[in-house]
């Protein structure tokens, strides 16, 4: 049985580990700097796992030695954005929370799939391939699965049909970047049935569809993005060569080199497989670049 080990057991990470489990996925270790969090997290999701009856291990602590020979690594640690806060002043405390987990994993877990979800997501994976010194395709982040789910639900609602097709690349902030020149709907591209205004109605609440939630709930999103963060580990353990827009190291493609950022890529059980290239309009490509 394949096993995931999710560190930190906050809304995302413990809904992360319900759906893994009650879709019986892989057996889980959840893990927390308050190990009676982890344990109770993992309880609850146990015992609804048996009145289910669902035949899936899940354990909970602080002691990292449960992340042994996991399969798949999941990181959501970190501290949310406050207000008052900006993105330095984020990336600044939970580098130092990313860094710290990564020295303890590498001395458990050092052949898993690491997936970063704790924000800015970038940065954050940058850190813990630098810390874990691993190979590069085994190190990826969340952020256009989940932008992409946004982005297609208020496609769908807008324009009342499913068939619809389309991703969000680029950084997971403001400044995201829905592909309309990859939007399809049953086969027609976005912009013969939707008005220009409507389109750019659907970007902005695509952009700012974290924000919303923050504002209406008082708390991050978790569903969501948990939701996103199965997909991935299921590819990945399903070896299922899906192609999903993640945080990845570019190494030259669409003329960026170097650099965690969000793109297309072909996903299995060693990670990041290929980058994939798609034909993007010149203005699309010159807002991915940061030109």
């Amino acid at each position: 049985m394949a096993k995931v080990s999710i560190i930190g057991a906050g809304n995302v990470g413990s809904t992360t580990a319900f759906l893994i489990g009650v879709n019986s996925l892989a057996d889980v270790s959840l893990i927390d700097l308050d190990a009676d969090l982890a344990r109770g997290k993992a309880l609850d999701i146990a015992e609804s796992l048996a009145a289910l009856e669902i035949n899936q291990e899940v354990e909970g602590g602080s002691d990292y030695t449960i992340a042994e020979k996991s399969d798949v690594v999941v990181i959501t640690s970190g501290s949310p954005r406050k207000p008052g806060m900006n993105r330095a002043d984020l990336e600044e405390i939970n580098g130092k929370i990313v860094s710290d987990v990564c020295n303890k994993l590498k001395q458990t877990t050092p052949n898993s799939i690491f997936i970063v979800v704790t924000n800015p997501v970038e940065e954050m994976a940058e850190i813990a391939y630098q810390t874990l010194r691993i190979d590069e395709h085994k190190v990826f982040g969340l952020s256009g699965v989940l932008d992409s789910a946004r982005y297609l639900y208020f496609l769908k609602s807008h324009l009342k049909t499913s068939g619809i097709e389309g991703l969000v690349v680029g950084k997971h902030n403001e400044n995201m970047i829905p592909l309309v020149s990859q939007t399809k709907i049953e086969g027609r591209s976005v912009e013969s049935l939707l008005d220009p205004k409507s389109l750019a109605e659907i970007i902005q609440k695509t952009k700012s569809g974290g924000a919303q939630i923050v504002n209406l709930l008082g708390t991050s999103a978790y569903f969501a993005p948990a939701a996103s963060i199965y997909r991935m580990v299921r590819t990945v353990l399903t070896n299922s060569k899906e192609v999903l827009p993640i945080v990845t190291l570019a190494e030259g493609e669409y003329g960026i080199k170097n650099k965690f950022i969000g793109l297309p890529a072909v996903i299995g059980k060693s990670g990041v497989e290929k980058i994939v290239e798609l034909k993007l309009s010149d203005k699309e490509l010159k807002e991915l670049r940061g030109d």
